[in-house]
């Protein structure tokens, strides 16, 4: 009697995938056989489930419910470097159970997965490899879903970036930072940073604010730059940030959003801001006239028609500069999708350093655009704020 793990998951699984286990026993045929599966999480016990064969001797299990409710998004705090987080360890224990009475027997054990917050759409879960991202390797790809056809854009001061890579626990690796002017001369040496902590997945805040005050690297370089590079040790691609020059207006935004492949992206919705909101009245109509001592009076400061409350549903709607096709169809797909979006806002009780906050897209559809006319488009998207009641009457 034997119990046989038949293929598991890939080494990093998209948590709200399917996260498939298939097994076999050579004992199916004995009476009232089933399989135990014994769920784990972090090496912890979280579940047991009977499952039937349902292809010959072999049967499967999909531990994506488990998965999902193990993982968190990506945490976002200010430092260059930290773990994201954003994982667990799932495996399994298959046990076979038959006889009468049922006694359980052989059993096999699962070599651990890593899971992490992610959704991929059904395509492109089927061509994922979780080989093309995670370290070592001779080319691997940061975790976005950016069009990789464009250079990312960020101001020099006031606005973050953050890119993610799974590193897989790697060891001994490090990291440059360089500075050029717009014509590529180069303003500040590569400028090397070692990573001493070894996580699963790990989150980068490439943003110049940060790297100003983790390195040796001026505000002023920054100013005097057109964009900088940051190159790997090891696997991970050069990747270049371009140093955003266009002119703004004074309310323009710059958002943060969890994608699909469990990335944080950014973009910066560069033309005006507008605050705006939809008012939904509480009110009742009463008799004309009101009581004066012992007289009844008809007025006409009284009124007839009135409200006793008011609630402002709130939000602001933002529009992005021109932009080509490849940057819509990413923004499209990306962020329209995402259940958890931040707009970035100036704190300015003092610092004047950058905070996100949590919103809500409140656009219910998008579409593809096409630069067939070599033509440019803007994307104008609404985000909901804190909603007002006004006070009772």
């Amino acid at each position: 009697m034997a119990v046989t793990i038949n293929s598991t998951p890939q080494a990093y699984t998209p948590s709200d995938n399917p996260v498939w286990f298939t097994f076999s026993s050579d004992q199916t045929a004995e009476t009232n056989f089933s399989f135990l599966v014994e769920v784990y999480v972090n090496d912890s016990l979280v579940a047991n489930e009977l499952v039937f064969p349902d292809n010959g001797i072999n049967a499967r299990f999909n531990a994506q419910s488990y998965a999902s409710n193990a993982c968190n998004a990506p945490r976002v705090v200010d430092v260059i470097f930290t773990d994201a987080l954003n994982y667990a360890q799932v495996k399994i224990k298959v046990i076979e159970r038959y006889g009468d009475p049922v006694a359980d027997g052989a059993d096999a054990t699962s070599a651990n997965v890593y899971v992490f917050k992610a959704a991929l759409s059904n395509d492109n879960f089927v061509d994922y490899l979780s080989s093309d991202y995670a370290f070592p390797g001779a080319s691997v790809n940061y975790l976005s879903d950016f069009p990789t056809s464009q250079n990312r854009l960020v101001k020099d001061y006031g606005e973050q970036q953050r890119l993610m890579a799974i590193t897989n626990e790697e060891t001994g690796y490090s990291f440059t930072i360089s500075l050029y002017e717009a014509d590529g001369t180069l303003i500040v040496t590569p400028t090397a940073i070692d990573v001493d902590e070894y996580w699963p997945i790990t989150i980068f805040n490439f943003s110049p604010e940060q790297i100003v005050s983790f390195t040796t690297i001026t505000q002023t370089n920054f100013d005097n730059a057109g964009y900088y590079e940051i190159v790997f040790s090891s696997s991970l691609p050069d990747l270049r940030i371009d140093i955003d020059r266009n002119c703004v207006y004074p309310h323009y935004k710059r958002v943060h959003w969890l994608s699909e492949i469990g990335s944080i992206e950014s973009f910066t919705f560069a033309l005006i801001s507008r605050q705006a909101g939809k008012i939904k009245s509480f009110g009742y109509e009463r008799s004309w006239g009101e009581w004066d001592g012992s007289d009844f009076n008809l007025t006409k400061q009284q009124g007839t028609t009135i409200d006793y409350a008011k609630y402002s549903e709130r939000s602001i709607v933002i529009e992005s500069d021109w932009v080509n096709e490849y940057i819509q169809h990413w923004l499209s797909r990306s962020l329209y999708e995402s259940p958890l979006v931040y707009e970035e806002i100036i704190d300015d009780s003092g610092s004047f350093s950058t905070i996100l906050i949590r919103r809500k897209i409140m656009n219910t559809a998008w579409m593809d655009k096409y630069n067939l006319n070599d033509m440019l488009f803007k994307e104008k998207i609404t985000l909901g704020q804190p909603s007002k009641t006004s006070m009772i009457l």
